[in-house]
């Protein structure tokens, strides 16, 4: 089965484990480049490991704004090195809400999330 992210443009080709409820890496189809360069599974685990943080971000603003899919989808994107931006600024979000966001999101998720 063919994966693709919507955090990055990497590819690869996966079997799905049931019993792990997780995607197992058969091969690397497309590197996108932006994560250095990593060996097949280390560069899988990179990958997986941004898009799951990108998900999860979504999860904390989902039950603590007022913002959409639609919307979270419109917003978010990794720098260079994978920090994870969420621009509310557009929605008129106020500072002291962005700080509670980022305060939220810092302390389930790590430093590597900003939002702007």
């Amino acid at each position: 089965m063919l994966w693709g992210l919507d955090t990055c443009a990497c590819e690869f080709e996966v079997d799905w484990d049931e019993a792990g409820k997780q995607n197992i890496l058969r091969r690397v189809v497309k590197d996108c480049g932006v994560h250095g360069n990593l060996p097949p599974q280390d560069l899988f685990d990179a990958a997986r490991e941004n898009n799951g943080r990108k998900n999860d971000a979504w999860k904390i603003l989902e039950a603590n704004s007022k913002l959409t899919a639609d919307d979270f989808n419109s917003v978010w994107s990794f720098d260079g090195t994978r920090v994870l931006h969420v621009a509310l600024s557009r929605f008129n979000v106020d500072d002291a809400t962005k700080a509670s966001l980022q305060a939220k999101l810092a302390s389930a998720l790590g430093e590597k999330i900003v939002v702007d």
